[in-house]
Formats: structure tokens, C-alpha cells, sequence
């Protein structure tokens, strides 16, 4: 995924710097977009990664003991 997707984020990185509030803020939720797709769930043949104490990205899975494992 990182393959396809690093010459998009570069563009849309360039675009937060327009001076068109709308480009950014399309940049903005095209970058978010991205991040959100390059999580995947957890296949059942897979290890779930060590938890990090200093790392909250998974606090809402934490709240919902049935929420996928990402």
C-alpha cells in the first residue's frame, strides 16, 4: 500500500499549502483518508502487535472489547 500511496500524500503534503482553504482542507481529508485505509485488520493467522503504553491509537478498541484488532 505504502508503494501506491507515497507519491499521492507527497502531492496532497504540497497542497496543504495552497492559499485556497478548500484545496486544504480536500488535502486534508484525502491524507486522513489515506491513514485510515493503511490500517487493516488483523488476518486470525496474525499476531496482534505488543501494546505500546505511550501510544493511544487504539484507545476506541480499547473501550469496545469487540472492535476489530487493527
Amino acid at each position: 500500500m505504502e508503494d501506491s500511496t507515497e507519491p499521492a500524500m507527497d502531492a496532497f503534503v504540497e497542497q496543504l499549502e495552497s492559499s485556497d482553504p478548500s484545496v486544504q482542507i480536500a488535502a486534508g481529508e484525502n491524507i486522513a483518508l489515506l491513514y485510515e485505509k493503511s490500517h487493516t485488520e488483523l488476518e486470525d493467522d496474525e499476531d496482534a502487535p505488543p501494546n505500546d503504553s505511550d501510544s493511544d491509537s487504539d484507545a476506541s478498541s480499547a473501550s469496545d472489547p469487540n472492535a476489530p484488532v487493527m
